[in-house]
This record gives structure tokens, C-alpha cells and sequence, in this order.
């Protein structure tokens, strides 16, 4: 048994051979140095969480909503195929729903020491990826799931938009039923839509994250295609991955980076150079328990649809920006 102490649940008692073993392992270990947020991190505070954090806090989830050790084993891995800068990479390729991770999946685990882990507790990954072991894991949107609890909760802790108490007391209202994740307070439930909201809106479509994204994304196609990057480089850390870029013997690499570093003023609207920059559609409808029965958010509270509705319109728009000079 081993401890671990989470930003967003506390104290996380890990139980079992699998769970410290994979915890252990050179493919989750990697997550340590790579920023969920992507090239926002490089720009904003507040935007530090790593894929690590993230991946240990949806094997906790997984937990607390009853699942076994092998749903919680699906629930540490189940990022474990983002490259550096995380979706940041998707801009590089154009992947617009965001991707690219799943894509390279296969390719990415049986490249890793996670194959011969499992193999050692009786298992392979493609058992321990099965269906059912996904169903507290990863869901379709709108419904929720531990990946996007978590991501939620823990973005806006680090961000300062929710405390942990507020977090911790919505982790208490969840319950799992008839093989869904279920909020059993609607009121809990039109807070999470609230904070969901402002996480999608606020935060991953602010004119700035988006600017990062775009312009490290054009630093690193430069620098694939000057052959200063390799595509292996994707699949190392973010600090690698800078290194490389830094090396530059042209420096012209090195100092786009590092005019991203400081870029903290965007413009928005029609302007000269100014870029459109798009975002994915993220949006929730939660279910909620009423009266022995489960029924989505959006019938008690039909203002979910109404945000919905502005999301879609915001990522199908997207954003005329450039950087202020």
C-alpha cells in the first residue's frame, strides 16, 4: 500500500500490486513533466496541473464510484499516449476534435513497459481496455465521467475558481447507477454546469490559451519540417521538447519561443495578420437523480441547453486574434 497526497482529494491510498506497479512505470513517470494545459501553461497562471496529477486523480475517482482495480489501472492510462504540450499537438496536425492522443494510443502502449507490467499480473491491454472497464472512466460527452470530473474540479482548484471544500463536496453528491456517473443533488449538478461553463468559455477558449496553442503549434511544424524536431520528439516531455527547440543553430526557433513565453496582451477582431483560431465543443448534460429515477440536467434545468447551445456557437465561429506588439 502507498499514499499520496492529491491537490484536489486529500490523502489517495493506493491498494494492490498493479496500481503501485504501473504507477511505477516509465510511461505513467513521464506524465509527471507534461502540462495538461498544453502551451497555455507557458502564458497563464494557474495553469500548472501535468498529466500526472491528472491521471492519478481519475484512478481515485474511479475508486470512490466503486470501480475495481482493473477500471482504476484503465483510469491511470488512459492518457497515457499524450504527447508533449498535450493537445497543443492536435493544432500541430489540425485535429480539431482533439485526437490525435487516442489515434497513437496502440502504437504508444506497446512501445511502453506497460505491456510486460500487465503481462505480470495475468493481463493485457487489451483486456484491461475493454468496454466495461471504461464506464466510469471515459464517456461521451454530455454525459459525465472520471475523466472529465476530474479535469474539471482539478483545473479550477489550481485555477483558484473553485475551492477545495466546493470540489470535495461534489466528489460526495456522485453515485453510480445503472452504469452512468449520477449527481444525486440537482443543485450540485447546476454548479458543476456552472463550473464546466466557465472552464470551456473562460478558460480553454480565452483568446490568450488559444494564441499559445496556435503559435506553438507553428513553432514546432517549423521545426519538424527544418528537421530541428523529430515526430518521436511529440512523445517525449515538454522540457525535451523545449530543449530541442532552444538548440536551434539558427536561433529563429529559439526566439519565436521565446516571444510566446512573453506574449501576455492578444487583439481581438479583424485586424491585420490577426489569426482564426478554433476550439472543440466541450458540453455537458449531466444526469441527475430524481424520484428514483434518473433524468439529464437539462430537463429541470433547461438553461444547460441554452449554454450548450452558446459553446457550439463559439467553437464553430472561433476567434479572430494576433499578438499585441
Amino acid at each position: 500500500m502507498s499514499e499520496l497526497l492529491d491537490d484536489v482529494y486529500g490523502l489517495v491510498t493506493v491498494t494492490g500490486g498493479l496500481l503501485t506497479d504501473l504507477l511505477n512505470s516509465r510511461a505513467v513517470q513521464r506524465l509527471e513533466r507534461i502540462s495538461q494545459a498544453g502551451a497555455s501553461s507557458l502564458v497563464r497562471e494557474g495553469r500548472s496541473v501535468t498529466r500526472y496529477e491528472h491521471s492519478v486523480g481519475v484512478m481515485n475517482l474511479v475508486a470512490r464510484l466503486g470501480g475495481s482495480e482493473t477500471e482504476q489501472a484503465a483510469g491511470l492510462l488512459q492518457d497515457v499516449s499524450h504527447t508533449a504540450f498535450s493537445h497543443t499537438v492536435d493544432y500541430v496536425f489540425g485535429d480539431r476534435q482533439e485526437e490525435f492522443h487516442e489515434r497513437i494510443f496502440k502504437t504508444v502502449v506497446e512501445r511502453s513497459d506497460i505491456p510486460s507490467i500487465l503481462a505480470s499480473h495475468g493481463l493485457t491491454w487489451h483486456q484491461l481496455f475493454a468496454p466495461h472497464n471504461l464506464i466510469r472512466v471515459d464517456v461521451p460527452s454530455p454525459l459525465l465521467c472520471a475523466d472529465r470530473i476530474d479535469y474539471t474540479l482539478r483545473d479550477l482548484v489550481r485555477f483558484r475558481h473553485i475551492s477545495v471544500t466546493e470540489a470535495q463536496a461534489f466528489v460526495e453528491s456522485l453515485e453510480f447507477k445503472d452504469n452512468n456517473v449520477v449527481i444525486v443533488d440537482k443543485e450540485q449538478a447546476w454548479a458543476f454546469v456552472e463550473w464546466y461553463n466557465y472552464l470551456v468559455s473562460e478558460i480553454f477558449m480565452n483568446p490568450l490559451e488559444l494564441y499559445a496553442h496556435d503559435e506553438l503549434a507553428r513553432i514546432i511544424r517549423e521545426g519538424l519540417k527544418l528537421g530541428v524536431l523529430l515526430e518521436s520528439d511529440l512523445l517525449g516531455t515538454d522540457d525535451l521538447l523545449v530543449g530541442k527547440l532552444m538548440s536551434d543553430k539558427n536561433n529563429r526557433l529559439a526566439k519565436l519561443f521565446k516571444e510566446l513565453k512573453n506574449t501576455r496582451d492578444i487583439i481581438i477582431g479583424e485586424v491585420s495578420e490577426a489569426r482564426r483560431v478554433h476550439s472543440k465543443a466541450r458540453v455537458i448534460d449531466p444526469l441527475v437523480a430524481r424520484d428514483g429515477d434518473v433524468v439529464p440536467l437539462s430537463i429541470l434545468r433547461p438553461e444547460v441547453r441554452l449554454l450548450s447551445t452558446d459553446i457550439r456557437r463559439k467553437a464553430r465561429e472561433g476567434i479572430l486574434i494576433k499578438r499585441k506588439e
